[in-house]
C-alpha cells in the first residue's frame, strides 16, 4: 500500500468551484485499478479547506495516479481556486486497521485487517459466514450458528486479504462444512462457498 494526504485551501469565493473539480477527480480516480481509497473530506467548520486521503495498492499504482491525465487536468483547473500551494504528503504505511468492502463472485465481502502485536488478525466476512486467519476460532463461532473456516498461511503468516485467499483451510466448523468447505482447499475456494 502507498498513501497520499493532500490539503487544499480555496481562495475566498472559490470553495464551490474547488469542490466541484475535486469531486470530478474522485470520480475519475475511482476507475483506476490500483486506487483503494480516495476520500474527499472537509474539516468541520472550515468551508474553504479540503483534505483528500488516498490509498493505492502499491507504490507503482500511486505513481500511475500521479502521472494520470485526469490528475493533470484537475491540477490545471484548480490553480485559480487555491489560496496557496497544496500541502501534499506521500506516506508509507507502518501499521493500521483496514476495513474494505469488496464484491467477490457476486457477493458482498467485508475484509478486515487488524494489527495484534507483531501479526495481523485478518478475516473476510460474507452474508453466509467467515474465512479467517488462525487467530479466530471456528468452534466458538459455531455455537452462534456462524459458518467459519480457519486458514493456514502459504507463507509465514496471513498478513492481508491476498494471504487469506492463498492459504489453505486447516479447520472448518459444521456450518462451513455444510456449505462444502473442506480442510485442504484454498482460502479462495472456501470463500466462494460462503
Amino acid at each position: 500500500m502507498a498513501s497520499i494526504i493532500a490539503k487544499l485551501t480555496a481562495r475566498p469565493g472559490k470553495s464551490a468551484a474547488l469542490e466541484a473539480i475535486l469531486r470530478e477527480l474522485v470520480a475519475a480516480t475511482a476507475k483506476e485499478p490500483g486506487a483503494v481509497v480516495y476520500d474527499l473530506l472537509r474539516p468541520e467548520g472550515q468551508e474553504n479547506v479540503f483534505v483528500v486521503t488516498e490509498r493505492y495498492a502499491s507504490a507503482a499504482a500511486r505513481e500511475s495516479h500521479l502521472a494520470s491525465e485526469h490528475l493533470k487536468t484537475a491540477l490545471a483547473k484548480i490553480g485559480d481556486c487555491l489560496a496557496g500551494a497544496p500541502d501534499i504528503q506521500l506516506l508509507e504505511p507502518l501499521t493500521g486497521i483496514r476495513h474494505e468492502s469488496r464484491t467477490e463472485n457476486g457477493k458482498p465481502v467485508h475484509v478486515a485487517v487488524l494489527p495484534i502485536g507483531p501479526v495481523n488478525l485478518v478475516y473476510a466476512q460474507t452474508p453466509n459466514g467467515l474465512l479467517a486467519c488462525g487467530a479466530l476460532d471456528p468452534a466458538a463461532l459455531e455455537r452462534f450458528g456462524i459458518a467459519a473456516a480457519r486458514v493456514k498461511p502459504a507463507g509465514a503468516s496471513v498478513a492481508n486479504y491476498q494471504d487469506l485467499l492463498a492459504g489453505s483451510v486447516r479447520e472448518a466448523n459444521a456450518p462451513a462444512q455444510a456449505r462444502g468447505i473442506r480442510v485442504g482447499m484454498t482460502g479462495e475456494e472456501a470463500l466462494k462457498r460462503l
